[in-house]
């Protein structure tokens, strides 16, 4: 299953379909599956949003690699993507948040 990879450090690392940025992290790029995608961000009610977001996506395919996965980088909040909630998403909890 593909989670669209954030770190609370990073809260917008999402936004900017331009940003070349790589994810920093503790070289999780080299013993996981992360790849660089577009999708379609979309939010009903009020505070709608539109437009394509480059997006940071980890494969993970069990249970087993989503908690090796938490051990090698910390704590973690799975949680619905709020620009398109057909996407969950895996954040780093590497800061304070409120």
């Amino acid at each position: 299953m593909k989670f669209i990879l954030t770190k609370t450090s990073l809260w917008d690392n999402y936004l900017n379909i331009e940003s070349g940025e790589p994810l920093p992290s503790k070289n999780i790029d080299k013993k996981w599956k992360i790849s660089e995608e577009i999708i379609d961000g979309f939010r009903e009610g009020p505070n709608k949003y539109s437009g394509k977001y480059k997006v940071h996506m980890i494969e993970i395919n069990s249970l087993e690699e989503l908690m090796k996965f938490q051990q090698e980088v910390g704590s973690i909040i799975i949680e619905e993507f709020w620009l398109n909630e057909n996407y969950l998403k895996i954040e780093i909890y590497d800061d304070y948040r409120e």
